[in-house]
Protein backbone atom coordinates (compact mmCIF):
# COMPACT_ATOMS: atom_id res chain seq x y z
CA UNK A 1 0.00 0.00 0.00
CA UNK A 2 1.52 3.51 -0.73
CA UNK A 3 1.90 5.69 1.83
CA UNK A 4 0.61 9.54 2.12
CA UNK A 5 3.01 11.90 0.26
CA UNK A 6 5.02 8.64 -0.89
CA UNK A 7 6.33 9.72 -4.57
CA UNK A 8 5.03 6.77 -7.15
CA UNK A 9 7.03 5.62 -9.57
CA UNK A 10 5.53 3.27 -12.02
CA UNK A 11 7.14 3.75 -15.53
CA UNK A 12 10.22 5.40 -17.18
CA UNK A 13 8.35 8.86 -17.59
CA UNK A 14 8.27 9.12 -13.78
CA UNK A 15 11.27 8.32 -12.97
CA UNK A 16 12.53 11.35 -15.54
CA UNK A 17 10.05 13.46 -13.66
CA UNK A 18 11.97 12.50 -10.01
CA UNK A 19 15.33 12.83 -11.38
CA UNK A 20 14.39 16.64 -13.36
CA UNK A 21 15.24 14.79 -16.80
CA UNK A 22 13.75 16.22 -19.88
CA UNK A 23 12.88 13.16 -22.12
CA UNK A 24 9.95 11.91 -24.23
CA UNK A 25 11.32 8.16 -24.05
CA UNK A 26 9.21 6.27 -22.01
CA UNK A 27 10.91 2.95 -22.35
CA UNK A 28 14.87 4.15 -21.87
CA UNK A 29 16.59 6.92 -19.78
CA UNK A 30 20.30 7.56 -18.82
CA UNK A 31 20.83 9.87 -15.61
CA UNK A 32 23.97 10.69 -14.02
CA UNK A 33 22.36 9.70 -10.13
CA UNK A 34 23.13 12.12 -6.98
CA UNK A 35 21.80 11.97 -3.68
CA UNK A 36 20.79 15.83 -4.20
CA UNK A 37 17.86 14.53 -6.54
CA UNK A 38 16.45 11.54 -4.61
CA UNK A 39 13.52 12.36 -2.13
CA UNK A 40 13.34 10.32 0.98
CA UNK A 41 9.79 9.70 -0.13
CA UNK A 42 10.92 7.44 -2.58
CA UNK A 43 13.69 5.49 -0.24
CA UNK A 44 10.75 2.24 -0.03
CA UNK A 45 9.86 2.94 -3.39
CA UNK A 46 9.60 -0.33 -5.92
CA UNK A 47 11.21 0.42 -9.86
CA UNK A 48 9.68 -1.89 -12.47
CA UNK A 49 11.97 -1.15 -14.74
CA UNK A 50 15.82 -2.61 -15.26
CA UNK A 51 18.66 -1.03 -14.12
CA UNK A 52 22.40 -0.62 -15.18
CA UNK A 53 25.16 1.56 -13.17
CA UNK A 54 28.53 2.33 -13.97
CA UNK A 55 30.46 4.02 -10.62
CA UNK A 56 33.47 5.47 -10.68
CA UNK A 57 35.23 6.10 -7.00
CA UNK A 58 36.45 8.89 -5.38
CA UNK A 59 40.52 8.73 -5.54
CA UNK A 60 40.76 7.94 -1.82
CA UNK A 61 38.22 4.82 -2.25
CA UNK A 62 41.12 2.21 -2.86
CA UNK A 63 38.94 -0.93 -2.29
CA UNK A 64 37.55 -1.73 -5.36
CA UNK A 65 40.61 -2.03 -7.12
CA UNK A 66 42.01 -3.92 -4.18
CA UNK A 67 39.16 -6.46 -3.95
CA UNK A 68 39.41 -10.20 -5.96
CA UNK A 69 42.70 -8.66 -6.63
CA UNK A 70 41.09 -7.27 -9.96
CA UNK A 71 42.53 -3.98 -11.36
CA UNK A 72 39.52 -2.19 -11.57
CA UNK A 73 39.08 1.69 -12.20
CA UNK A 74 34.94 1.35 -11.92
CA UNK A 75 32.54 -0.81 -11.45
CA UNK A 76 28.83 -2.18 -12.56
CA UNK A 77 25.87 -3.47 -10.96
CA UNK A 78 22.68 -4.59 -11.75
CA UNK A 79 19.25 -4.57 -10.81
CA UNK A 80 16.25 -6.44 -11.99
CA UNK A 81 12.13 -4.99 -11.54
CA UNK A 82 11.08 -5.35 -7.87
CA UNK A 83 14.22 -3.23 -6.53
CA UNK A 84 13.83 -0.67 -4.18
CA UNK A 85 15.00 3.32 -4.42
CA UNK A 86 17.11 2.70 -1.17
CA UNK A 87 18.91 0.65 -3.33
CA UNK A 88 19.47 2.99 -5.91
CA UNK A 89 20.52 5.56 -3.07
CA UNK A 90 22.65 3.01 -1.93
CA UNK A 91 24.86 2.82 -4.89
CA UNK A 92 26.20 6.93 -4.62
CA UNK A 93 28.04 6.15 -1.25
CA UNK A 94 31.27 6.88 -1.37
CA UNK A 95 31.91 7.27 -5.28
CA UNK A 96 32.27 10.58 -7.09
CA UNK A 97 30.42 9.26 -10.60
CA UNK A 98 27.12 7.44 -10.93
CA UNK A 99 25.28 6.87 -14.35
CA UNK A 100 22.30 4.62 -14.43
CA UNK A 101 20.98 3.24 -17.75
CA UNK A 102 17.23 2.74 -16.92
CA UNK A 103 15.01 0.69 -19.46
CA UNK A 104 11.56 -1.02 -19.03
CA UNK A 105 10.88 -4.53 -19.28
CA UNK A 106 7.94 -3.46 -22.53
CA UNK A 107 11.69 -2.73 -24.52
CA UNK A 108 12.70 -6.40 -23.82
CA UNK A 109 8.97 -7.63 -24.67
CA UNK A 110 9.26 -5.83 -27.87
CA UNK A 111 12.30 -6.60 -29.02
CA UNK A 112 14.05 -9.93 -30.78
CA UNK A 113 16.78 -10.02 -28.06
CA UNK A 114 14.18 -10.68 -25.51
CA UNK A 115 13.82 -14.22 -26.58
CA UNK A 116 17.36 -14.64 -25.18
CA UNK A 117 17.02 -12.33 -22.05
CA UNK A 118 17.49 -14.92 -19.68
CA UNK A 119 21.54 -15.49 -20.79
CA UNK A 120 22.13 -12.10 -18.66
CA UNK A 121 22.09 -13.57 -15.59
CA UNK A 122 24.38 -10.40 -13.54
CA UNK A 123 20.57 -9.07 -12.91
CA UNK A 124 20.48 -12.08 -10.60
CA UNK A 125 23.53 -11.73 -8.46
CA UNK A 126 24.41 -9.43 -5.43
CA UNK A 127 25.84 -5.99 -5.09
CA UNK A 128 28.93 -7.77 -3.78
CA UNK A 129 29.20 -9.95 -6.77
CA UNK A 130 29.65 -7.06 -8.84
CA UNK A 131 31.27 -6.21 -11.82
CA UNK A 132 34.82 -4.70 -12.23
CA UNK A 133 36.05 -2.70 -14.71
CA UNK A 134 39.06 -1.78 -16.51
CA UNK A 135 40.37 1.03 -17.31
CA UNK A 136 39.31 0.20 -21.41
CA UNK A 137 35.96 -1.56 -20.50
CA UNK A 138 35.01 1.17 -18.55
CA UNK A 139 36.06 3.56 -21.66
CA UNK A 140 33.93 0.86 -23.79
CA UNK A 141 30.40 1.25 -21.55
CA UNK A 142 30.88 5.16 -21.38
CA UNK A 143 31.30 5.20 -25.16
CA UNK A 144 27.84 3.31 -25.58
CA UNK A 145 26.47 5.21 -22.86
CA UNK A 146 27.09 8.66 -24.40
CA UNK A 147 25.56 7.30 -27.86
CA UNK A 148 22.47 6.25 -26.31
CA UNK A 149 22.21 9.88 -24.38
CA UNK A 150 22.71 11.64 -28.04
CA UNK A 151 19.74 9.40 -29.13
CA UNK A 152 17.48 10.39 -26.46
CA UNK A 153 18.68 13.95 -27.11
CA UNK A 154 17.62 14.33 -30.27
CA UNK A 155 14.55 14.31 -32.70
CA UNK A 156 12.66 11.06 -32.06
CA UNK A 157 11.89 9.56 -35.71
CA UNK A 158 10.52 5.87 -36.20
CA UNK A 159 14.23 4.60 -35.82
CA UNK A 160 14.81 5.90 -32.47
CA UNK A 161 13.71 3.37 -30.63
CA UNK A 162 15.28 0.24 -32.83
CA UNK A 163 18.63 2.03 -32.03
CA UNK A 164 18.15 2.77 -28.39
CA UNK A 165 17.29 -1.10 -28.29
CA UNK A 166 19.96 -2.07 -30.16
CA UNK A 167 22.65 0.15 -27.58
CA UNK A 168 21.01 -1.45 -24.50
CA UNK A 169 21.61 -4.99 -26.04
CA UNK A 170 25.63 -3.82 -26.61
CA UNK A 171 25.54 -2.86 -22.95
CA UNK A 172 24.69 -5.87 -21.79
CA UNK A 173 26.70 -7.80 -24.57
CA UNK A 174 29.23 -6.35 -23.25
CA UNK A 175 28.79 -6.77 -19.64
CA UNK A 176 28.45 -10.70 -20.64
CA UNK A 177 31.75 -10.44 -22.04
CA UNK A 178 33.24 -8.71 -19.22
CA UNK A 179 32.04 -11.36 -16.74
CA UNK A 180 33.64 -13.80 -18.19
CA UNK A 181 36.90 -12.36 -17.86
CA UNK A 182 36.10 -11.96 -14.53
CA UNK A 183 35.32 -15.33 -13.80
CA UNK A 184 38.52 -16.45 -15.48
CA UNK A 185 40.62 -14.30 -13.37
CA UNK A 186 39.13 -15.77 -10.68
CA UNK A 187 39.31 -19.13 -11.53
CA UNK A 188 41.23 -20.70 -8.41
CA UNK A 189 38.94 -19.37 -6.01
CA UNK A 190 35.58 -20.40 -7.97
CA UNK A 191 37.06 -23.64 -8.79
CA UNK A 192 37.18 -24.47 -4.90
CA UNK A 193 33.69 -23.46 -4.32
CA UNK A 194 32.94 -25.68 -6.86
CA UNK A 195 35.05 -28.70 -4.97
CA UNK A 196 33.23 -27.83 -1.90
CA UNK A 197 29.72 -27.82 -3.56
CA UNK A 198 30.71 -31.02 -4.36
CA UNK A 199 31.49 -32.39 -0.85
CA UNK A 200 28.15 -30.22 0.55
CA UNK A 201 26.12 -32.19 -1.65
CA UNK A 202 27.69 -35.62 -0.53
CA UNK A 203 26.81 -34.38 2.92
CA UNK A 204 23.82 -33.37 2.03
CA UNK A 205 22.60 -37.09 0.84
CA UNK A 206 25.24 -39.38 3.73
CA UNK A 207 24.35 -36.73 6.66
CA UNK A 208 20.19 -37.09 6.60
CA UNK A 209 19.71 -33.87 5.25
CA UNK A 210 17.87 -35.22 2.31
CA UNK A 211 15.17 -36.87 4.59
CA UNK A 212 14.46 -34.43 6.21
CA UNK A 213 14.46 -31.18 3.38
CA UNK A 214 14.10 -33.29 0.57
CA UNK A 215 15.25 -32.39 -2.95
CA UNK A 216 17.92 -29.89 -2.30
CA UNK A 217 17.45 -26.46 -3.79
CA UNK A 218 20.21 -24.09 -5.73
CA UNK A 219 19.26 -21.56 -2.53
CA UNK A 220 20.78 -24.21 -0.10
CA UNK A 221 24.77 -24.50 -1.62
CA UNK A 222 24.41 -20.39 -2.65
CA UNK A 223 23.98 -19.61 1.37
CA UNK A 224 26.76 -22.23 2.43
CA UNK A 225 28.74 -20.64 -0.42
CA UNK A 226 27.84 -17.20 0.75
CA UNK A 227 27.15 -15.87 -2.83
CA UNK A 228 23.43 -15.02 -4.55
CA UNK A 229 21.89 -18.17 -6.12
CA UNK A 230 22.37 -16.83 -9.67
CA UNK A 231 25.98 -16.40 -8.91
CA UNK A 232 26.43 -19.66 -7.88
CA UNK A 233 25.20 -21.06 -10.30
CA UNK A 234 26.92 -19.40 -13.02
CA UNK A 235 30.17 -19.89 -11.33
CA UNK A 236 29.34 -23.96 -11.28
CA UNK A 237 28.67 -23.88 -14.97
CA UNK A 238 31.51 -21.91 -16.01
CA UNK A 239 34.13 -24.50 -13.93
CA UNK A 240 32.07 -27.54 -14.56
CA UNK A 241 29.72 -26.96 -17.61
CA UNK A 242 26.65 -28.29 -15.68
CA UNK A 243 23.89 -26.27 -15.59
CA UNK A 244 22.34 -26.86 -12.17
CA UNK A 245 19.68 -24.56 -12.89
CA UNK A 246 18.20 -26.90 -15.18
CA UNK A 247 18.67 -29.88 -12.66
CA UNK A 248 17.30 -28.31 -9.70
CA UNK A 249 14.23 -26.65 -11.03
CA UNK A 250 11.41 -28.39 -10.47
CA UNK A 251 10.02 -27.73 -13.32
CA UNK A 252 12.41 -29.42 -15.01
CA UNK A 253 12.03 -32.34 -12.53
CA UNK A 254 8.69 -32.66 -13.06
CA UNK A 255 9.07 -32.84 -16.61
CA UNK A 256 11.12 -35.41 -16.23
CA UNK A 257 9.01 -37.73 -13.93
CA UNK A 258 6.42 -37.09 -16.26
CA UNK A 259 7.95 -38.53 -18.97
CA UNK A 260 9.73 -42.10 -17.16
CA UNK A 261 7.90 -44.59 -15.81
CA UNK A 262 8.26 -44.70 -11.97
CA UNK A 263 10.51 -47.18 -10.85
CA UNK A 264 9.86 -50.51 -8.79
CA UNK A 265 11.80 -50.84 -6.13
CA UNK A 266 14.05 -54.02 -7.97
CA UNK A 267 14.70 -51.07 -11.10
CA UNK A 268 15.35 -48.36 -8.12
CA UNK A 269 18.22 -50.58 -6.98
CA UNK A 270 19.57 -51.07 -10.73
CA UNK A 271 19.27 -47.51 -11.69
CA UNK A 272 20.95 -46.10 -8.47
CA UNK A 273 24.29 -48.81 -9.15
CA UNK A 274 24.07 -47.31 -12.56
CA UNK A 275 24.20 -43.71 -10.92
CA UNK A 276 27.00 -44.41 -9.34
CA UNK A 277 29.19 -45.38 -12.22
CA UNK A 278 27.11 -42.72 -14.62
CA UNK A 279 25.02 -45.24 -16.67
CA UNK A 280 21.76 -43.50 -16.44
CA UNK A 281 19.13 -43.56 -19.06
CA UNK A 282 17.69 -40.40 -18.21
CA UNK A 283 17.46 -38.14 -21.22
CA UNK A 284 18.22 -34.69 -18.98
CA UNK A 285 21.45 -36.37 -17.42
CA UNK A 286 22.69 -37.78 -21.07
CA UNK A 287 22.21 -34.39 -22.86
CA UNK A 288 24.40 -33.05 -19.28
CA UNK A 289 26.88 -35.66 -20.00
CA UNK A 290 27.59 -35.25 -23.51
CA UNK A 291 27.54 -31.34 -22.71
CA UNK A 292 30.16 -32.06 -20.28
CA UNK A 293 32.19 -33.78 -23.88
CA UNK A 294 32.21 -30.51 -25.31
CA UNK A 295 34.05 -28.19 -22.68
CA UNK A 296 37.27 -26.46 -22.87
CA UNK A 297 39.13 -27.07 -20.44
CA UNK A 298 42.77 -26.12 -19.13
CA UNK A 299 43.04 -29.65 -16.63
CA UNK A 300 40.95 -31.89 -18.79
CA UNK A 301 41.44 -35.12 -16.79
CA UNK A 302 40.96 -33.34 -13.47
CA UNK A 303 37.94 -31.53 -15.16
CA UNK A 304 36.07 -34.22 -16.35
CA UNK A 305 36.31 -36.46 -13.47
CA UNK A 306 34.43 -33.65 -11.01
CA UNK A 307 32.11 -33.17 -14.20
CA UNK A 308 31.44 -37.01 -13.84
CA UNK A 309 31.27 -36.38 -9.85
CA UNK A 310 29.03 -33.42 -10.06
CA UNK A 311 27.11 -35.73 -12.51
CA UNK A 312 26.97 -38.66 -10.68
CA UNK A 313 24.82 -36.79 -8.25
CA UNK A 314 22.76 -34.86 -10.65
CA UNK A 315 21.46 -38.22 -11.21
CA UNK A 316 20.88 -39.02 -7.46
CA UNK A 317 18.75 -35.91 -7.02
CA UNK A 318 16.52 -36.68 -10.05
CA UNK A 319 16.44 -40.73 -8.78
CA UNK A 320 15.18 -39.10 -5.33
CA UNK A 321 12.41 -36.81 -6.77
CA UNK A 322 10.99 -39.45 -8.28
CA UNK A 323 11.62 -42.08 -4.96
CA UNK A 324 9.84 -39.49 -3.50
CA UNK A 325 6.88 -39.29 -6.01
CA UNK A 326 6.60 -43.14 -5.72
CA UNK A 327 5.87 -43.42 -1.76
CA UNK A 328 3.68 -39.79 -1.71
Amino acid sequence: MEREGQIKIDTIEDLNQLFKIDSKCQQVSLIEVTSKSVSPKTDETQIVFYAVYVKVPSEDQVQVSKRQNDEAVADMTMLAPGSSVREIVSELKGYKQVIGLFFSPDLIAASTFGRHFSEYTFFQYNHEESLLLGEKEKDIILAIFKRIQAELQGEEDRNTLHILTDQVKLVLDYCLRFYDRQFNNRHNQNYQIAQQFLQNINLYFNNGTAKQMGVPTISYFADLAHTSPGYFSDIIKKETGVNIKNTFSTKSLRRQSNCSRLPTSQSMKYQSGSALNIHNTSQDCLKTKRACRHVTIENKESKILFHNSIIKYIVIINLSYLIGLKYM
